[in-house]
């Protein structure tokens, strides 16, 4: 039986946060979101809207990997 691959959306998205000098908090007013708000979707990263991954992206720029593992994660279901 084939065990599920680990979810490291979260990690991806603080870890670039991080790069671009910006704590979760400030990303998540810039996207527009309360602070608390963005801390619950990091929790279950299955509530982040491809709209909110798209300014994500405009902040803190996603490696074409990165948003295709997003994509496909939705898409998939997991």
């Amino acid at each position: 039986m084939r065990g599920r691959k680990p979810d490291n959306r979260k990690d991806i998205i603080v870890g670039r946060a991080r790069m671009k000098g910006l704590k979760v908090s400030d990303l998540a007013k810039r996207c527009g979101l309360a602070p608390s708000t963005l801390y619950r979707k990091l929790r279950n990263p299955g509530d982040i809207s491809i709209g909110e991954l798209e300014l994500m992206d405009e902040l803190i720029g996603f490696s074409d990997e990165e948003v295709l593992y997003f994509i496909r994660w939705r898409r998939c279901g997991r």
